[in-house]
């Protein structure tokens, strides 16, 4: 069966998160159901990672099989967004190889988190508003001891089952942008709740409540009570996933957004 990539954007508010559960509705719910019937037969959708209730996706990259290859993408990228809810939308769509894994063949995910400090209507339930200032020296300085592997079981969440807390960060940065602090995270690899937490801590170190050296001390225990608090899922997105190009047949995505 051909095998597409799908990229997404999502407001999470709506959902329970991205992966099917029994207690609310997930996107990958909406997503397998408006497909399944637009190509026919019941199909399920892969996602690169598994975003938490609550938390949006600007660029999530889901894989689905097809039982016929598209003829024309911008067409079908078309019908798929007039059936979905306005919550959710596929902005691209690109052919890959057969075995071509949304979640394994990634090789870097990139998440932003938005914190607001002030009354801010449009960053509501889009955003942490944290109505207190925390030093961003002091946040961009401790950040950059995320940087590189190490063992993140002290930012996993206790209900997570992977037994691999080994994760490569290749970028945190804190930075302002419009009254907003953003907190930009690259890694090969997140473990539950990881982001939320490492943003959690850093607004701490922030606050002068803990040590601007503090994260390397967390990182060697391994014990999420040494680590600071969850921040809320509203802030959080996920921004893209990274592939290698050899895992496509098409050169280029095919966007359904005008001017990309």
């Amino acid at each position: 069966m051909p095998r597409y990539f799908l990229r997404l954007m999502y407001e999470g508010g709506a959902f329970v998160g991205w992966q099917k559960q029994n207690n609310g509705l997930a996107v990958q719910e909406v997503l397998e159901k408006v497909l399944s019937l637009q190509v026919g037969c019941e199909v399920r959708p892969v996602a690169a990672g598994r975003t938490d209730s609550g938390v949006h996706a600007r660029g999530m990259v889901v894989h689905v099989d097809f039982p016929q290859p598209l003829r024309v993408y911008e067409d079908f990228l078309h019908k798929l967004n007039s059936h979905l809810p306005k919550s959710i939308c596929a902005t691209a769509l690109r052919a890959s190889q057969p075995r071509a894994h949304a979640r394994f063949d990634a090789y870097e995910r990139r998440y932003t988190y938005r914190m607001c400090l002030w009354k801010n209507p449009f960053e509501w339930g889009r955003a942490w508003m944290l109505f207190s200032q925390p030093q961003t020296e002091l946040m961009q300085e401790a950040a950059r001891d995320f940087l590189g592997r190490h063992d993140f079981g002290a930012f996993c969440s206790r209900r997570s089952q992977e037994p691999n807390r080994i994760c490569e960060v290749k970028r945190m940065e804190v930075e302002w942008d419009n009254g907003v602090i953003l907190f930009r995270v690259h890694a090969d690899r997140f473990l539950m709740n990881m982001v939320r937490t490492m943003v959690g801590t850093l607004v701490e170190i922030g606050l002068k409540r803990r040590p601007v050296d503090d994260i390397p001390r967390i990182l060697a225990s391994g014990d999420r009570r040494l680590a600071g608090v969850k921040a809320p899922a509203e802030g959080l997105y996920f921004m893209e996933a990274l592939y290698p190009e050899n895992i496509f047949l098409d050169d280029h995505w095919h966007s359904f957004v005008p001017g990309e």
